[in-house]
């Protein structure tokens, strides 16, 4: 899984640099109290070079399984004009019709990889946990996300991942889908701001 082996590396990384820092900056609460700090320094060091410690780092760049199609690198969900009374009026379902886009993966060698986890990160609402946060002059709206598989659509929070299984015969299509949702306290105070609005989330994939 690629992007899970960078981070345990990482993590790995971050703990031996940890660990370093901690063995220079130890008192030395059993050293002679008349020793002066360069003594102290100076005796560390000879220790050091007595006992040297090494940390050696392994690692392995691969291929991609998939190849991400050039479609898909770069997509535009366009939700046109909405009208905020909507949200008041279907307050005690205040979603709009979803829109439904692709992730379309060709080319791909199940000898890499048998499935794909697929992210989608991006800025979690504050208002709404778990939904995408909008730009803009709007307010008191977020941005829903779900993963469609087998015609079935099962909710998906921002920066939590589904997977999927791949298939070598054909091009892989993720579907997804997103829609806007009023937040329930903006509906009851009738407090949703209207004007344009802008959301980014990025595709994160991790095979296995």
């Amino acid at each position: 899984m690629n992007n899970l082996t960078y981070q345990r590396v990482l993590q790995f990384m971050l703990s031996t640099i940890f660990i370093a820092m901690a063995a220079f900056n130890v008192t030395d609460l059993q050293a002679n109290n008349d020793l002066s700090f360069m003594d102290k320094i100076t005796r560390r060091t000879a220790e050091s070079d007595a006992s040297p410690v090494n940390a050696v780092f392994h690692g392995e760049l691969v291929e991609d399984p998939c190849v991400v199609s050039t479609e898909s690198e770069t997509q535009d969900v366009e939700f046109g004009q909405r009208e905020k009374t909507f949200f008041y009026i279907h307050s005690d379902n205040p979603v709009t019709a979803p829109i439904a886009f692709n992730l379309i993966l060709k080319e791909c060698d199940l000898s890499l990889g048998t499935k794909v986890k697929v992210s989608l990160i991006g800025d979690d609402d504050p208002e709404d946990p778990g939904y995408l946060r909008i730009k803009g002059q709007a307010e008191g709206v977020a941005i829903g996300l779900a993963s469609t598989q087998d015609g079935t659509a099962v909710a998906m929070p921002i920066n939590t991942g589904m997977t999927y299984f791949l298939h070598d015969q054909s091009d892989n299509v993720l579907t997804f889908q997103a829609y806007l949702k009023g937040n329930s306290k903006r509906i009851e105070n009738r407090t949703i701001v209207e004007g344009d609005f802008t959301a980014i989330a990025e595709f994160q994939l991790e095979y296995e």
